[in-house]
């Protein structure tokens, strides 16, 4: 072992962190090796010293130790290994081994990005973006997320995407933050496939092309993002940029809507009614109804409340029409909610008297 150059010790390391959550691996070896990553970190060597900083914070080759971990942690980063001073920072921020606190964050983070740190950039971007230990601050946010992306981050490069098309900490360019919105979906990043999709199909910063707006949802929607899945149905439903296909589109808003999308799962109750690329279906129309009523739509819970109010598919039941209209109307979102609850309640009034 002593004979091994740093980075086949490295590399050891490596396929240890790999062996030990992998069966057939001798432990005796796992054990050999984590005792060289102890005796390096106690020799003052940073790297290791991170290393052990790991496998104290996650239990690799002996029981955990958050607090300790940190110590180590802090000993390589004041070495100045940018890895540690990110964890240091992540550590300080979420109250891993060491009391939370965010400005100290902010500070490591600072410490790190200022010396090329991508992953560092990226977090203190996001701290300034929302006022996290730092006075909030676009600008400042846009300049680290800026950092970020330059360094290949892709959700970094749709942060600036979505800054270029708002004018948040930078002057308004739509053109460019499609440039950058392209930059992240080409990494395959579904939330920039979906804002350059949203780009195509409405026409902000390139040419309206609803096919390109597809391809774009597709690829997004195939990793399970949910606004991309209900997009892309509503698009095959209309027929824009494809040949027109319902059952295809039922097949993606349900997809949406088993991940908990209020509007898709309303769309499923209407297509249960009324068989639009789907068997007509009372029962599953109801429990796509209550799914999006609970779930807090509001459309869900009014549409849930005059369910109860007619007895359409449910037993007729005005109390529990009026618990529905009540949600829907503390929303302040649904224009009919507050109406159809003062009605019915005045009709109950009524009834009372």
């Amino acid at each position: 072992m002593d004979a091994m150059t740093p980075e086949e010790f490295r590399r050891q390391f490596s396929r240890a962190l790999r062996g030990y959550r992998v069966e057939g691996v001798p432990q005796a070896a796992l054990d050999h090796v984590f005792r060289e990553i102890k005796t390096r970190a106690e020799a003052g060597n940073a790297q290791a010293q991170w290393d052990y900083g790991n496998c104290l914070r996650y239990g690799w080759g002996g029981p955990k130790n958050e607090p300790e971990s940190f110590q180590w942690f802090l000993k390589a980063a004041e070495q100045g290994l940018l890895d540690a001073m990110f964890t240091v920072a992540a550590s300080h921020q979420k109250g891993w081994g060491v009391l939370r606190d965010l400005p100290l964050a902010a500070r490591w983070y600072h410490k790190a990005a200022t010396k090329g740190h991508v992953l560092s950039a990226y977090y203190l971007g996001a701290m300034y973006a929302f006022g996290e230990g730092v006075e909030q601050s676009n600008e400042e946010a846009f300049f680290w997320n800026l950092k970020a992306a330059e360094g290949g981050h892709p959700e970094a490069q749709k942060n600036i995407g979505h800054a270029y098309r708002g004018g948040l900490g930078v002057r308004k360019d739509e053109i460019e933050g499609v440039k950058w919105f392209r930059k992240a979906a080409d990494q395959g990043f579904a939330d920039a496939q979906f804002s350059l999709g949203t780009s195509y199909h409405e026409g902000r910063g390139v040419p309206r092309n609803d096919r390109k707006a597809m391809e774009l949802f597709r690829k997004a929607a195939e990793q399970k993002h949910i606004l991309a899945q209900f997009n892309l149905g509503n698009l095959l439903s209309v027929g824009q940029g494809v040949e027109h296909d319902e059952v295809e589109a039922a097949k993606w808003i349900r997809a949406a809507a088993e991940q908990g999308s209020g509007r898709a799962q309303m769309n499923m109750a209407v297509r249960c009614q009324t068989g639009q690329g789907v068997p007509k279906d009372e029962a599953e129309c109801l429990r796509w109804v209550r799914l999006s009523a609970e779930g807090g739509d509001s459309d869900g819970q009014v549409t849930l409340g005059r369910c109860y109010e007619v007895g359409q598919y449910v037993p007729k039941d005005e109390h529990e029409a009026l618990k529905w209209y009540r949600k829907a109307a503390a929303q302040q979102d649904q224009p009919h909610a507050a109406r159809l609850l003062a009605d019915l309640e005045a009709r109950i009034r009524a009834k009372e008297v």
